[in-house]
């Protein structure tokens, strides 16, 4: 995996999670996903792999920051806010004013009371047993609340990066997990809202193997390997999944999943195939748009539209998922996020950390 700069690795990882989300959302708004429920488990896989993406990526973007220590998480909160709460925002009004469904295949929208729909802006409905307004919001509020841990984590590692380190903090995150579950079913004491803890494996997978690839040696082959290794672990996942498991055994699933699909990309080479690429890069682009409006797209389309010939559906679906996340990224989304990098701009330049020394001399071995 390259860092320090764009990783086509990344971009495919990216791509394949927003798209199997999509194939979650379409199949069930066409009737598909209900008659083979393994579809709607390739939507909750692929935020699963989003979780893991998103980490990794935020490791490297703490390593970037011109700040150290406080200054560096205050400026790291403050590039998250602007990166994802304007478009949630945006989405949600829009939901609210025309009356959207929570899913594309329902048919009536009920209002939220003031207060739900107060914890909806907020990105905070795990905590306050709030139903999202759309789907797919549900998985915004474990993302925000990793942000607070994520600065932190970072600091962990960079002070001691070590394989043994970076083992047991996984396994710390998996026996959390464990507690959190076991206290949810045998106490009244609101434990159940930490269910974050649930997907802390998938986050501390893409954050601990960033750290293995600082140390990797980069490999250069004419074929990579990465994009069928992503593949046989989805199918492998999925597989399993089907054949309806106990919900701890799903799980685990998935938190070992995250973490091989973590250590992989650690040392995989990357994509050199250009029109690969090319697409993988403008999906993940466009990934957050695509993840918040295509209910409301579908939704559209397929339920108020549903009088349509399909011969004028399915273009005006093409037509409308590829066009709505492009406004949405260059009227909402970069505007916001250059709002982010220009707030950081006055903080003090940093020194070299300690993480970009480890990636200096890794970068020094390989030339040697």
């Amino acid at each position: 995996m390259q860092i320090g700069g764009q990783s086509p690795n990344l971009d495919f990882l990216r791509t394949i999670a927003v798209l199997l989300v999509l194939l979650d959302h379409v199949t069930a708004t066409v009737g598909i996903a209900q008659r083979h429920p393994w579809l709607f488990t390739c939507g909750y896989w692929g935020v699963l792999l989003f979780f893991v993406h998103t980490s990794l990526v935020l490791m490297m973007s703490l390593d970037r920051l011109p700040a150290e220590g406080t200054r560096r998480a205050a400026a790291f909160y403050l590039r998250r806010f602007f990166r994802i709460y304007p478009l949630s925002t945006v989405v949600i009004t829009l939901v609210l004013l025309v009356g959207i469904p929570e899913t594309s295949w329902e048919k009536q929208f009920q209002m939220p009371t003031k207060l739900a729909i107060a914890f909806n802006y907020l990105l905070c409905g795990n905590l306050t047993y709030t139903q999202p307004v759309l789907g797919p919001l549900w998985s915004l509020p474990f993302e925000v609340e990793m942000y607070l841990v994520l600065p932190f984590l970072f600091t962990f590692f960079c002070r001691n990066s070590s394989f043994r380190r970076l083992a047991a903090v996984w396994v710390g995150s998996v026996v959390l997990a464990l507690v959190q579950r076991y206290l949810s079913t045998k106490t009244g004491l609101g434990i159940e809202r930490l269910n974050v803890a649930s997907y802390g494996p998938c986050f501390v997978a893409g954050a601990a193997c960033y750290f293995l690839a600082l140390r990797a040696v980069p490999r250069k082959t004419s074929v990579s390997l990465w994009p069928s290794t992503v593949l046989i672990v989805s199918a492998g996942y999925l597989l399993l999944i089907r054949s309806e498991p106990g919900e701890l055994t799903r799980a685990a699933a998935g938190w070992i999943g995250c973490l091989v699909i973590g250590v992989a990309v650690a040392h995989m080479a990357e994509l050199s195939n250009s029109t690969v690429k090319t697409i993988a890069h403008c999906v993940a682009k466009y990934s957050y748009g695509l993840y918040l409006c295509q209910v409301p797209v579908l939704w559209l389309v397929f339920t108020k539209w549903k009088g349509l010939s399909p011969f004028l559906q399915w273009p005006l679906f093409l037509v409308l998922i590829v066009f709505i996340p492009v406004a949405c990224f260059h009227l909402v989304e970069d505007p916001f996020i250059e709002i982010g990098r220009k707030f950081t701009r006055v903080l003090p330049q940093r020194r070299l950390t300690p993480c970009e020394t480890v990636a200096g001399e890794a970068a020094e071995g390989s030339l040697r």
